[in-house]
């Protein structure tokens, strides 16, 4: 059985390794009373917080920017996106508020051929991306830990190449957001 302290230690791991170990914490804490869920994850956020893992994860992906999707391991990214989507969950995002940015950035992926010639274009699209973000962020607090990741990354889009970066990214945040059993 898992608790808090375990999800909390492996979350701030730089490199995670144990996939199914997160699931299975995620499940449990998926499978507590309201209450109870509400107070476990506030005790992991609170203890992520102490343990200035959250600055420290959030602000490596800030600091480096687009860099940081070319340069760490594929591992790194990986761990890195779990981070993100369990404590997303932590604070309450659900399916729907993912989706849309994963959906917006879509529709963009889609117009690929164009948008890899005329970057302009491309940049004026992923700035509606960007301020969707923040009205979403300003409607609902849970939506703030994905902007303050995704937003860096977004603003340092200068080609195609970092555009398809970044949506990759997104994308593995909402594939482990849904594996974790981040709410409806």
């Amino acid at each position: 059985m898992y608790d808090v302290s375990d999800l909390v230690d492996i979350l701030e791991k730089e490199e995670i390794t144990d996939f199914n170990m997160v699931g299975e914490i995620f499940a449990m804490l998926n499978r507590l009373k309201p209450k109870e869920k509400r107070i476990a994850k506030e005790n992991a956020i609170k203890k992520l917080k102490e343990k200035s893992s959250v600055e420290a994860r959030i602000g490596k992906i800030k600091e480096k920017r687009i860099k940081f999707l070319e340069d760490e391991e594929p591992a790194k990214v990986l761990s890195a996106a779990m981070f993100v989507a369990g404590y997303s969950i932590l604070n309450d995002l659900n399916r729907n508020q993912i989706r849309k940015v994963l959906e917006m950035m879509g529709n963009i992926k889609k117009r690929g051929e164009l948008l890899k010639e005329n970057v302009t274009e491309l940049k004026k699209e992923v700035a509606k991306v960007r301020y969707m973000l923040a009205y979403s962020a300003g409607r609902n607090r849970s939506v703030k830990p994905l902007m303050s990741v995704l937003d860096p990354l977004l603003s340092d889009v200068k080609s195609y190449k970092d555009f398809e970066r970044v949506y990759e990214f997104v994308q593995s945040i909402v594939a482990f957001h849904y594996f974790l059993g981040g709410g409806d």
